[in-house]
Parts: structure tokens; C-alpha cells; sequence
């Protein structure tokens, strides 16, 4: 993705899981994912759901970044090929630190998030102060962080460098309209890139049952790769719009297709019919009884063959007569 896309100015970080169920030293499990069970990835994504860069989490045991611990590092990994310019990442509370945010500032990269708040670092003016509801408490340090505290259903604690608690108009996704604080209303909009990418997983399941787990990152990443491509496919087409499923058969189509033969190709334009509800048949017995009818089988004459076969196709007109073993399929467009 690097050689061929730089992403937009706004971008998450967030987690994703592959499912799998068996024994594996570094096996996660998350409450509010789908998959509760499985390998974690980390994700940088935009908010379409087009994926810049993931990282497989291997254990908690990799080195820290300048003292900011496991969610440090992983953050400085996957942003280490954008500061300086100006991007914003939105992240979850997982990541986000007073130290982090402040190291992201440091190298030109604005950066907003939920907080927790017994994060070390936490101003205790903002965090222990009792607020009622719509209320909003906000405290900025030198170097241009802010921490925020807005009470709606729950107290709710954000973190920022680039927005304040200013409470702005927001609508919801019921078109319910009310203030929130702008920090909330922009984490809202650009936070979602990696649980879209996730539900457009969900349309097309591929996952199947094995004894080896990196077979299962490896077939996710490819995948990926397929929603990153029609992403990009959206972008930059000027021809027709084309759904998900349409574009995932045109690429699969193009990747049974190459590599063929002219022969092949010869071949398969005999008959293009479905090879689902053809089935062969043997021929009829001869006159004495005491074997089967032998005739030239199709295939095997369009390549300069002569090859007798027992076997006949009854599904397809004229009953044509095709070898069992590769002619068939041949006959039918299908190849191995």
C-alpha cells in the first residue's frame, strides 16, 4: 500500500480478530468483537475501511517505545511513515495516553481519542471533578493537549490536540440532533474505518476450518487486499459503479482465466455450459452384450488425438463423448 496509495489526512487505529479457537501462546480474546476469540491484529485504516498497514500481535513481550509500553510502540510502528505533515489519527482508549498523544504532537501529528481515566498522566482536575449532565470540563497542558470530561448518559473522557470541549451540533444516526462536545463529534465520524472494514468482511465469509493458524492470517490478508483494491477501484474508475460481489467475481474470473492455454482456451469454447448438473454417463452396451460402445472423444480430437472413451456427456447437445478423466472438465471451461 505504501508504493501505491497515500492515504487521506484522517486515519484510526483500531483493533481487528481473526477467529481461532485452538491452542496458540499469543491467542486474544476481545469482549465487544465479533470473533471474541482469536489472533489480533492492529489496524491502520481510513475511515472508507481502506487498510494502510497492519501489524499481527505476537505477545505483549515487545520492546517499549521511549518508555510508552506496548500500546506506544504499536502506535509509533504503524504511524512511523506519516509525521511531519499533519495527519490525524483517531484511536480508542486502548492507545491513548497523555504521553503518546504528546509524542504524536511532537512530530507534527494531531491525534484525538477516548481516555481512560486512570491513565497516568491524567490531570486529576479534570478527572476527579464531578460534573452534571451536558456539562464539560477541559484542561490543556503546554504542549498542546487537552483532556476533556463530558457527561451525557455516563461521564465520557476524551483526550485531544487538535479539537476542545467546545459543545457543537451533532446528529446521530437516528437524525436525533444535540450538543455534544466537538472533540465526541469528530471521534464519531473518523473513528469507524476498521469496523467498516470488518462488516464488509461479513458480506462474503471465507473462512474455513484448518489445523494451522497462520493459514487463516494468510487467507485474511488476502481478503484485505481484495476490499483495499475495490476501495481503490471506487476512487480512481471513471467507468461503471460496480457492487462488491460483482467486483470479487470479475477478479476471480480473471484469475481462472490466467495462465490458460490456447489449446484450452480452444477447447472450452465448445461448450461454455455449467459443469454444476452435467454428469457423465456410460455409453449404451453393443449388440452382443459383452461391452460398452467406444467413440472418439471430443477433446482428444480437437488436439490431434485419437482416444476412444466409454463415456458420454448427456446434458449437453449431441451427447458428445469425452474421456473421464481431464476431457470433461476440459469440454465444460473448467480447469484444475
Amino acid at each position: 500500500m505504501d508504493e501505491i496509495y497515500y492515504p487521506s489526512r484522517e486515519f484510526s487505529i483500531d483493533e481487528s480478530m481473526i477467529l481461532w479457537r485452538g491452542r496458540l501462546s499469543f491467542r486474544q480474546y476481545i469482549k465487544g468483537k465479533k470473533h471474541k476469540f482469536g489472533v489480533k491484529l492492529y489496524m491502520l485504516a481510513e475511515p472508507s475501511g481502506l487498510v494502510t498497514k497492519i501489524l499481527v500481535y505476537t505477545g505483549a513481550g515487545e520492546n517499549s517505545e521511549g518508555g510508552l509500553g506496548h500500546a506506544g510502540c504499536v502506535v509509533h510502528k504503524l504511524l512511523q511513515a506519516y509525521g511531519g505533515v499533519g495527519h490525524c489519527v483517531f484511536m480508542d482508549n486502548y492507545f491513548t495516553s497523555v504521553d503518546i498523544v504528546a509524542s504524536l504532537a511532537a512530530n507534527k501529528m494531531l491525534c484525538t481519542g477516548t481516555l481512560r481515566s486512570y491513565r497516568i498522566g491524567n490531570p486529576a482536575e479534570v478527572t476527579a471533578k464531578k460534573i452534571k449532565k451536558g456539562e464539560v470540563v477541559e484542561m490543556w497542558s503546554d504542549d498542546g493537549v487537552c483532556v476533556l470530561k463530558w457527561k451525557d448518559k455516563r461521564e465520557v473522557t476524551m483526550i485531544s490536540t487538535q479539537h476542545s470541549g467546545k459543545l457543537v451540533n451533532s446528529v446521530s444516526k437516528r437524525k436525533i440532533e444535540r450538543r455534544v462536545p466537538e472533540a465526541v463529534r469528530e471521534y464519531n465520524k473518523f473513528i469507524g474505518g476498521v469496523d467498516r472494514l470488518d462488516q464488509l468482511l461479513s458480506y462474503h465469509i471465507t473462512s474455513r476450518k484448518t489445523l494451522r493458524w497462520y493459514k487463516k492470517v494468510a487467507l485474511y490478508i488476502v481478503q484485505i487486499m481484495l476490499l483495499n483494491s475495490f476501495q481503490l477501484y471506487k476512487m480512481y474508475s471513471k467507468g461503471e459503479k460496480m457492487s462488491l460481489q460483482s467486483f470479487r467475481l470479475s477478479i476471480v474470473g480473471k484469475l481462472v482465466s490466467f495462465g490458460r492455454t490456447q489449446e484450452n482456451v480452444i477447447v472450452s469454447q465448445i461448450n461454455t455450459q455449467p459443469l454444476e448438473m452435467h454428469f457423465p454417463k456410460f455409453n449404451p452396451m453393443t449388440t452382443k452384450g459383452d461391452r460398452r460402445k467406444q467413440k472418439n472423444c471430443w477433446v482428444c480430437t480437437k488436439k490431434g488425438k485419437c482416444q476412444q472413451t466409454i463415456y458420454y456427456c448427456p446434458d449437453c447437445a449431441e451427447n458428445p463423448p469425452l474421456c473421464l478423466e481431464n476431457c470433461f472438465k476440459e469440454f465444460h471451461g473448467r480447469i484444475d
